[in-house]
């Protein structure tokens, strides 16, 4: 159902295109993790009590449990984000990517999209006691280079039906996604750009070659190795001041209102609409509806007009009153 990833800089593209055989969801971090890591508690629970709980809700739950950890400890918390992704729309993600990518070969090759992030692992005290000493810690890599998909997209600007159609992906792709209170400019899922790094693209030459990816593709990465705007940063400042989440990106998410609509198309599993706060599936014409606040699961009967919600103690649906 899930395959999560307690470790850093795993939220790319190419990861959850080679996991897409093996599971529905995968629960990632695009960014360096804090030395807190997940906290597990509360999913654990969750799914003891219930282990057939719809895995979106699991998701979910884990993604929040990284996030408001991380808010609420000062000391050993840091910046976070996670995603949830859907895999089975990972390969139209990927495809939609190719055509931005090959439609915008020289504005991606003329500036360095990528982002410099610092390890900060083990949170603002052992930060303070590092400081004093040498790095102790277990971090291998002292700073990483991030390409973030959507940061990409606006920079790079409209100009193009595959920029609209990488975005819409995006969108449906991103089946829930969290980050900590402060600015974080990160929006989820990362590309591999191998901008001035010749070390770099020998790796993903040879994981990409093994892993099944055409070759064409392999061969246009090798263009940022010697890219003419690799020293050259991109200034995100802009997109970040405006970036809010990914509830922002409203057009295109199905409402709850319509999703049972014979025009709309029905997911394949449950999606959360962001601002009714509730999450929903259509399944064999039926719309179902959960709040995972209330632990209370609904469904909408369209002939009768009525919506019944399940109780688990009766294992029965009941009409709402």
């Amino acid at each position: 159902d899930i395959i999560g990833m307690d470790c850093c800089i795993m939220a790319n593209v190419e990861t959850c295109l080679i996991l897409t055989p093996f599971c529905d969801y995968s629960v990632l971090s695009e960014d360096f993790e804090s030395g807190l890591g997940w906290y597990y508690t509360d999913w654990m629970k969750m799914l003891e009590k219930n282990p057939g709980m719809p895995t979106p809700l699991l998701g979910k739950k884990i993604v929040d449990g990284v996030i408001s950890s991380n808010d609420d400890d000062f000391l050993n918390g840091d910046s976070a984000t996670m995603i949830m992704v859907n895999e089975k729309l990972v390969p139209e993600v990927f495809n939609k990517w190719k055509d931005f990518a090959y439609d915008h070969s020289d504005e991606l090759l003329g500036v360095n999209y990528s982002k410099l992030h610092k390890a900060r692992g083990k949170g603002l005290f052992t930060d303070l006691i590092l400081s004093w000493l040498s790095d102790l810690s277990d971090v291998t890599l002292a700073d990483f280079y991030l390409s973030d998909m959507m940061s990409i997209i606006e920079s790079v600007g409209d100009r193009g039906n595959s920029d609209d159609d990488l975005k819409a992906a995006l969108k449906d792709c991103v089946s829930y996604f969290g980050h900590t209170s402060d600015t974080n400019e990160l929006t989820g899922l990362a590309v591999s750009l191998p901008y001035g790094d010749p070390e770099y693209y020998e790796a993903l030459a040879d994981v990409y070659a093994k892993c099944g990816f055409d070759r064409e593709y392999v061969e246009w990465l090798e263009n940022f190795v010697d890219a003419e705007g690799t020293d050259s940063y991109n200034d995100y400042s802009e997109f970040e001041e405006s970036w809010g989440g990914w509830s922002d990106y409203e057009e295109g998410w199905k409402e709850c209102s319509n999703a049972s609509s014979s025009e709309e198309k029905e997911p394949d599993d449950w999606t959360y609409d962001y601002e009714e706060d509730i999450w929903y599936l259509v399944e064999d014409g039926i719309l179902y509806l959960y709040d995972d606040v209330e632990d209370l699961l609904c469904y909408y009967d369209e002939d009768e007009d009525e919506v019944y919600y399940y109780d688990e103690d009766l294992e029965d649906w009941f009409l709402c009153e």
